[in-house]
């Protein structure tokens, strides 16, 4: 698998990522990205049998991440 992200899916919403895109954005694995969406740390959306992640979402997560409990 290679380090280069594939340009996301532009929509009306913004961009929209795959669960392995998030991950190399994320520099975790596939994995932790999986774990991740059933804690719900990340939000995400699932559409069939495949998770799709907006970037506000990603964007949200390290807001998130970045204050204190």
């Amino acid at each position: 698998m290679s380090d280069d992200i594939r340009l996301p899916i532009i929509s009306p919403v913004g961009p929209i990522y795959t669960t392995a895109d998030t991950a190399t954005l994320l520099k975790v694995s596939v994995r932790t990205v999986q774990r991740m969406i059933r804690a719900h740390q990340l939000r995400s959306h699932k559409v069939g049998r495949v998770y799709r992640i907006l970037g506000k979402d990603i964007e949200a997560f390290f807001t998130n991440e970045a204050q204190p409990s």
